[in-house]
């Protein structure tokens, strides 16, 4: 299962991966993800909740690493990984989003995320 939202008023995407998904699914998720990130202005920030992702095939770690790309071409800011205790699948992204030139500071909950990029934006407007 996967939700994919974007936040406009807050330039913020919002990805959620959860269980084993099939290969399909998760170029359906990487597709959305591409979509989404389309309506945000660059600098965008990200919150990846992967808490209860369990990690899949070679095939569907290619569709992640092809969303990692497109958001690191196209002005992602900072990115912010929910982890909770899938140590496998956040060490899985973690390996992929290097690969892809992407890297994400690591929370262990949704309300840490959202102040972790809170903070950030808040420094940028400042700087």
């Amino acid at each position: 299962m996967f939700q994919v939202t974007s936040d406009i008023l807050k330039n913020r995407l919002y990805i959620q991966l959860s269980e084993f998904m099939p290969d399909e699914s998760v170029a359906e998720a990487a597709d959305k993800v591409i979509d989404q990130a389309k309506k945000l202005k660059p600098g965008f920030g990200v919150i990846n909740d992967i808490s209860t992702f369990k990690p899949g095939t070679p095939k569907a770690a290619e569709e992640i690493k092809r969303a990692q790309l497109f958001l690191k071409n196209n002005g992602v800011g900072h990115v912010v990984r929910i982890v909770g205790k899938s140590v496998i699948a956040a060490m899985q992204l973690n390996h992929m989003g290097k690969e892809a030139g992407y890297e994400a500071d690591v929370v262990s909950s949704r309300e840490e995320a959202e102040a972790y990029l809170d903070k950030v934006s808040y420094q940028n407007k400042l700087s």
